[in-house]
């Protein structure tokens, strides 16, 4: 790290020659903030509040501020303790900016990384849905589920269950669950080329309870499934009573 430092500040010093080829190099000695005398120190860079020094040829460097010079190099200087204040203020406001950067970057990572774990989980909970239209309504479909693969005469395998197929056999999906009974299906990509009594295998994921009126206009509930992962992943809440199976 020290070494760094100071390839840091023989970069710096080039840069400033490179840029102010007229510029005679300014040497002074000092006692800086650790009691150490430094003679003959090249100033390198030079601001309102500060200084970046290198001695020994190179193999020395650092920064003193102002304020803890003597008050003849001050004057040299031209010490301001008014732009310093400025000076300071506005590298106490970039540490800041820098800061809350730093932690929004870090916010940000960590609800990817919460949202990825929900989703490993989410994709744990898939279930197999052999299911025949009811009744298509506008957000979503009223089914009835056959509960084994052995009453699924007739059904067509969608595109959802064909991709899920392929990542099973891949080994990228964990095997699925079989529900049966009547169920809601929401945000199902084909629901607009569906009518009553069509028979279809797809997949889908957990997401609470749906309520409906049945044709007698009592009110009924039962589970809610949905075809996009990424809804069941943002409606999911671990350890609530919404119908979701908890990992």
């Amino acid at each position: 790290m020290k070494t760094a430092s100071i390839l840091l500040l023989i970069s710096i010093g080039i840069a400033l020659a490179q840029t102010n080829t007229n510029s005679a190099p300014i040497f002074i000695s000092f006692t800086n903030t650790l009691g150490e005398y430094i003679t003959n120190a090249e100033v390198v860079s030079l601001s309102p509040n500060k200084l970046i020094y290198r001695a020994d040829g190179g193999l020395r460097g650092g920064t003193i501020r102002l304020d803890k010079l003597s008050p003849d190099l001050q004057a040299t200087f031209h010490y301001d303790p008014d732009e310093a204040n400025k000076a300071d203020q506005i590298e106490n406001d970039k540490k800041v900016a820098d800061l809350k950067k730093r932690m929004a970057a870090q916010q940000v990572a960590n609800e990817q990384a919460r949202l990825e774990e929900c989703r490993q989980k989410m994709k744990a909970q898939a279930i197999v849905l052999c299911a025949r239209v009811i009744q298509r309504l506008d957000d979503g479909l009223l089914l009835r589920a056959a509960d084994s693969e052995e009453n699924t005469d007739g059904y067509a395998y969608d595109n959802l269950f064909q991709a899920w197929q392929k990542s099973y056999d891949s080994g990228a999906a964990g095997s699925a669950h079989w529900v049966s009974g009547i169920v809601f299906l929401a945000d199902y990509p084909f629901k607009n080329q569906t009518a009553a009594d069509d028979k279809f295998i797809t997949i889908a994921y957990p997401d609470g309870f749906h309520k409906y009126t049945t044709v007698n206009h009592s009110e009924n509930t039962v589970r809610r499934y949905t075809s996009s992962l990424d809804k069941a992943v943002a409606d999911w809440q671990p350890n609530s009573i919404n119908g979701k199976i908890s990992p």
